[in-house]
């Protein structure tokens, strides 16, 4: 699992890495299918380097983004400003704890953020996941949605999350009543070397050994989707 001062000194890195997810563009019409984003204002936690920011913006009237770390903000404004997009705003906070008026969103949406959160917390994890869970719900007005993007896979090609999240899907479903649905967002690096070295960077040695014997700039990923109405 990644440590946080991976998100604190290798924004570089990892935004390149998730640069190169999703190359056939699969996730949004996932999130759109469950609620739709034309005209819509967004609340999204854990926005990172602004990839999710970038694609729900396009689509929304506009998208209040939060992160825990100011690092990875600074770079998500650096990305903001290239690309010359006006509707969205980037604050430090925690996803438990969002500086938002309740009812004030008809989306909140976080990604791939509040479970690695929760395995920094360690035996606390429990709260920490309903603490995200259940202050997104709060900010969202009745009748909006609140999702939850998460991994259920790297190297697969059908949902098989890693073995430490487990529990946290089944917390997700049975107690939070979450409904989950899935999608492959694979990954498509300019080479072989590169996948190596970007999935190295991130999920560790023998992750990186596998992509080099299976020898393919393409890896493949399923990607979660858990929500409900609020």
């Amino acid at each position: 699992m990644p440590e946080p001062d991976l998100y604190q000194n290798q924004t570089e890195l990892y935004d390149l890495l998730v640069s190169r997810e999703d190359h056939l563009g699969r996730l949004m019409p996932a999130l759109q299918a469950l609620s739709p984003l034309a005209d819509r204002e967004v609340v999204e936690a854990g926005a990172g380097s602004g990839r999710l920011t970038f694609l729900l913006a396009a689509r929304a009237a506009f998208v209040r983004a939060f992160d825990l770390t100011e690092q990875m903000l600074v770079r998500a404004e650096k990305n903001r400003r290239a690309r010359s997009v006006e509707n969205c705003s980037f604050a430090v906070a925690d996803t438990r704890s969002l500086p938002v008026e309740s009812n004030s969103a008809d989306l909140a949406v976080e990604g791939w953020s509040v479970l690695e959160m929760a395995g920094w917390e360690g035996a606390r994890w429990k709260e920490a996941v309903d603490g995200a869970v259940e202050e997104m719900a709060r900010v969202t007005r009745p009748g909006g949605t609140i999702v939850l993007i998460e991994t259920l896979g790297t190297l697969k090609e059908k949902p098989d999350g890693p073995e430490r999240f487990r529990d946290h899907y089944r917390f997700l479903e049975r107690k939070k009543r979450l409904q989950c649905t899935w999608v492959r967002t694979d990954y498509r690096f300019e080479s072989v070397d590169q996948a190596v070295g970007l999935v190295g960077f991130f999920f560790g040695g023998e992750m990186a050994r596998e992509v080099r014997r299976r020898g393919n700039a393409v890896v493949p990923e399923c990607t979660g989707l858990w929500w409900r109405r609020v």
